[in-house]
């Protein structure tokens, strides 16, 4: 009997797909009795003897040649799993079968795309992006356990892994990453890609990489490629306009001048027979008067040699500058030390009137002595020599100009002006007599001055060269095209200046972008437009072009003016004021509110109203003349204070200073001197336990040092109830008073006692029966004796709280001032002299500008308001007002929101416009923020007039639909015009005048 042969499974580990293994099928076969075998069929294909034969398996084909020669070929797509039999027969023809199985290997390449424009150099960095991220084997097949991600070839280099797993490539436009391992969040086959530089070979850029894939035990390497393509940048650009101004703004500058007045400064005629002095003075002297010209001028003249002499500030005095200057003398050597010292003695920030620029100016005919230049004498701040200098300048200087006539050493100049100073702060005049004329180009800038944006910084208009960099290559004015090529032969000149048709100078640099705009302003050209067309070249041949536009244009000046703000807001909370009262007395066509900022003592914020938070949070100052010293002490009960809510008590609020009197002569009882207020009440209790005890509060508001006295009376012909007393800080704290205890001192009648303030700030007073079953009246005297006070402020100096804001003319014109903020007590507020900003707080206020230009706010409450003397600006608020402008045209004013509640304002002497009357002073109806989408076409379904005879006085009653949305049929606010006559006129005519005689302000 013949046995069938025995067929073994055969193997294959791996292969990558398209390639080919020969497969001997029949080496671990045998047959047990040695008969030959040979496979008689693959797969289910029977095999032809000297025939070539291919046969379809899983992911790939067997081929059989004409000699019997078996091979395996992997698919080109194929992947994964490999799995056939065959049959293996004897000579004899007995038969068996066995498995065949292995593994293909399939790698997909991989590419991803960077943008140059990406880079933080680049024209897009927000947009673009200069990174990439993927994983290499996501998309590859056939990976079974023993593969591994070996290595990564760059330009035939292969780089391996470090300890992490990690290959790190530095490429020559970036860095690659590959992960071989899971490591730190990133799995294995995860790439990274940072382009960190940019290319000059234009488009078709790209980083080729080669990863391998192998199996170590047995041998098997396969790969695929990564491919980044990098997204050439290019220049973008943005068409520019700009308006050239015929007017500057008001400006105050601060002028340092420094003259070396040592012996050879006299020495010699150097033109039109004057010495270096005389010559130095006299160019002196015109920089005095052109920044004068600007607005006003600030200047300390140091004059120095082996001395010094120094005039200190003059402020605003051109006169006196002009005569110091003229004084000067010469004579001694040159010790530049000195005059630097005192330079820094006296010219620092806070010694320094206030101004918006301070420049200084250093004039030398020559080098300092020997041992006197800027050495270790010179100090600031504990830097010494020349380290102290810049940093003086830095924090005190805006610009500091080193300038040489004659002989003088340019790189000691170059110490003395600004840090890291070009020829820009440093110079000297070739020509003396060109000093004067030199100072002044110092001092006026350019009206128009701008970057194209070439320097690799982003920019909004303009040009984003790129990453490749680049510079201007052409520039084309009235037809004449100005050319540039960074690569010439010989090398260009990079600046050009060019004289327009309309006599405008255009100045540009090829490398940089920077460019400026001027034009004389007695020229012609004004109320035109130039046109400029520019084109960029990035180094890698990209170009872009962009138009220039810069309108000339007159502008009235724009300038805001100081402004003081007093008012009885609570400074503990936040104080309002509206931006329009800070613009009454600024001048500029169109002007409008710009900003604020830079506070001094809290912080401001907000734009149509304006919100300032002191920081002390004790308000606008504490001091003696808070309190009223004219009147008797109040005697005061509940109907007659008004409350506030502390920790859910309702505490009678007497934090108004003013209720507080000198004059106490009223009330016998009181036990020290100081200021006193008396408040009687009831306290109601019942013997049930469950029931709290009856308790009053009173706030008090303190300053440091000041002793609060509280004795407590009883009241004529009233059941009596003895009290106790304690205090607490505003966050109820119980403290302790002066006599140990938390308790006040008391006698038989109850409180005598006194609490002394560790600091300033609000206090809480606590009333109960000192029987809590007890009942009654009682009369509490308050006596604040500030004779060992500590006042954080005085009321001489109480300004230190401050803002800044700008305003913004309808040209663009800018110019920013101060505010500074005084709080007052009670309801009463006063102006002065001068243009004040007088604001109330939400109770009924009595507000008199006295004379000034003044603006007065009432807020909430029915307020009193009374310009005075002078242009007033006066808004009521909310509530029924009584306004009076006073002499002078003066504005009323209505914002949105004023016409809350029941508002019924009147105004006493509102004046008509008369032309007949050669003093007339017509006064000004502001309604444009009150009303809502008004025009002038549809103002009559908004506002309605009726005259009236009120007891025989005429007046007109204006009722306003602040939204016209019923027709005039809702009112929401009427103002009463006391002795106006608008009798026989229709609505249509009577505001027809109004907006005519421009008395009438609305939107539209």
């Amino acid at each position: 009997m013949n046995d069938a042969p025995d067929a073994q499974d055969d193997s294959f580990a791996n292969i990558a797909s398209s390639e080919t293994i020969l497969l001997d099928l029949v080496a671990n076969d045998s047959d047990l009795e040695g008969d030959a075998i040979s496979v008689k069929s693959i797969h289910g294909t029977d095999l032809t003897p000297g025939v070539a034969q291919s046969i379809s398996v899983p992911n790939g084909v067997v081929n059989v040649s004409a000699a019997g020669v078996i091979s395996y070929t992997a698919s080109a797509n194929g992947s994964g799993l490999v799995e056939f039999s065959y049959v293996l027969q004897d000579e004899h023809g007995a038969e068996s079968s066995a498995d065949v199985s292995g593994n293909v290997v399939n790698l997909s390449n991989d590419s991803a795309q960077v943008y140059e424009s990406g880079l933080a150099s680049g024209s897009a960095p927000s947009a673009e992006t200069s990174s990439a991220t993927g994983n290499l084997l996501a998309n590859d097949d056939g990976l079974v356990d023993g593969l591994e991600l070996s290595s990564v070839e760059y330009q035939g280099v292969p780089h391996t892994a470090d300890a992490n797993g990690v290959i790190t490539i530095d490429t020559a436009q970036g860095q690659l990453s590959v992960y071989t391992q899971d490591y730190n969040g990133f799995s294995k086959g995860d790439y990274e890609y940072q382009l960190e530089s940019s290319s000059l070979a234009g488009d078709g850029v790209s980083e080729s990489f080669n990863y391998l894939v192998a199996n170590p035990a047995s041998g098997f390497v396969t790969q695929a490629n990564l491919e980044i393509s990098i997204e050439d940048d290019a220049p973008v650009g943005h068409d520019l306009s700009h308006s050239l101004e015929s007017s500057p703004l008001l400006v105050t500058t601060n002028l340092v001048l420094v003259l070396d007045t040592s012996a050879s400064m006299t020495n010699g005629e150097h033109g039109d027979g004057l010495n270096y002095l005389e010559i130095a003075v006299k160019a002196l002297s015109n920089l005095i008067e052109q920044a004068d010209a600007a607005g006003n001028v600030n200047v300390q003249i140091v004059g120095f040699s082996d001395s010094v002499i120094s005039s200190g500030w003059i402020s605003d005095n051109v006169e006196d500058a002009l005569s110091y200057l003229q004084d000067l003398s010469s004579g001694g050597g040159t010790h530049y030390d000195i005059a630097l010292n005192e330079v820094i003695s006296s010219s620092t920030s806070a010694q320094q009137p206030d101004a918006d620029n301070t420049l200084l100016y250093f004039i030398s005919d020559g080098e300092p002595n020997f041992g006197y230049g800027i050495d270790d004498t010179v100090e600031y701040n504990g830097s010494n020599g020349l380290a102290a200098w810049d940093e003086f300048v830095q924090d005190n200087i805006d610009t500091s100009y080193g300038i040489g006539i004659g002989q003088a050493d340019l790189d000691v100049l170059k110490d003395v002006a600004s840090e890291s100073a070009t020829d820009e702060f440093a110079f000297i005049v070739d020509d003396v007599t060109d000093l004067s004329s030199t100072l002044v180009e110092s001092y006026l800038e350019a009206e128009v001055d701008a970057s194209l944006g070439l320097l690799q910084t982003a920019s909004t208009d303009g040009f984003m060269v790129g990453a490749d960099d680049g510079y201007v290559s052409a520039i084309t004015v009235d037809d004449v095209t100005y050319s540039y090529d960074p690569s010439a032969v010989p090398e260009q000149e990079k600046n050009v200046s060019i004289t327009t048709a309309l006599g405008g100078v255009l100045l540009l640099n090829f490398v940089t972008g920077a460019y400026s705009y001027e034009l004389d302003v007695g020229g012609d050209g004004w109320g035109q437009q130039e046109n400029i067309a520019v084109t960029v070249t990035d180094f890698d041949g990209d170009t872009s072009s962009i138009n220039i536009e810069i309108n000339t244009v007159f502008e009235a000046v724009v300038d805001a003016n100081r402004d003081v703000i007093i008012t009885n807001q609570d400074g503990s909370s936040t104080i309002s004021v509206p931006s329009l009262a800070l613009l009454w007395n600024d001048t500029g066509d169109d002007i409008s509110f710009d900003g604020v900022g830079n506070a001094v003592g809290g912080s401001v914020s907000g734009s149509d109203e304006i919100l300032f938070d002191s920081d002390d949070g004790v308000g606008l100052g504490i001091h003696d003349s808070n309190f009223e010293t004219e009147e008797l002490s109040i005697i005061a009960t509940a109907e007659d204070v008004s409350f506030v809510d502390f920790n859910g008590h309702d505490a009678v609020d007497l934090s108004d200073r003013s209720l507080f009197s000198l004059n106490d002569g009223n009330i016998p009882q009181i036990v020290s001197g100081g200021y006193s207020f008396t408040y009687q009440s009831e306290l109601v209790n019942d013997n049930d336990p469950v029931t709290n005890a009856d308790e009053d509060w009173i706030k008090v508001t303190l300053a440091e040092g000041e002793v609060l006295w509280a004795n407590m009376a009883t009241i004529s012909g009233q059941e009596r109830v003895k009290v106790d007393a304690f205090i607490y800080d505003a966050e109820g704290n119980l403290l302790v008073t002066d006599n140990g205890t938390t308790k006040f001192q008391e006698d038989w009648q109850g409180p005598r006692g006194s609490f002394t303030a560790t600091e300033e700030g609000e206090y809480y007073i606590q009333i109960v029966a000192d029987d809590d079953t007890d009942s009654g009246f009682y009369q509490m005297h308050l006596t604040i004796d500030a004779s060992s006070a500590v006042y954080q402020k005085s009321a001489l100096t109480d300004t230190q709280e401050e803002f800044e804001y700008s305003i913004i003319g309808d040209g663009g014109a800018l110019d920013t001032t101060t505010a500074e903020l005084i709080g007052v007590q009670g309801s009463s507020i006063d102006g002065g002299e001068g243009d004040e900003v007088l604001v109330g707080n939400e109770a009924a206020n009595v507000i008199d500008g006295d004379a000034g230009d003044d603006a007065l706010v009432g807020y909430a409450g029915d307020d009193q308001l009374d310009g005075g003397v002078g242009e007033d600006l006066l808004i009521g608020g909310q509530g029924n007002d009584i306004l009076t402008g006073g002499d002078d045209s003066d504005m009323f004013a209505w914002l949105e929101g004023d016409d809350q509640g029941s508002s019924n304002d009147t105004i006493t002497d509102f004046t008509l416009k008369d032309d007949s009357d050669p003093d007339n002073s017509p006064d000004v109806l502001d309604l444009s923020d009150l009303l809502q989408g008004e025009t002038e076409a549809s103002l009559e379904s908004y506002l309605s007039f009726e005259t009236v005879n009120n007891g025989g006085n005429v007046e007109t009653i204006i009722s306003i639909d602040k939204d016209g949305a019923s027709n005039g049929e809702s009112v929401h606010q009427t103002i009463t015009l006391k002795d106006v006559d608008f009798s026989g006129m229709s609505d249509s005519e009577i505001l027809s005048q109004l907006i005519e005689d421009q008395q009438l302000n609305v939107d539209n």
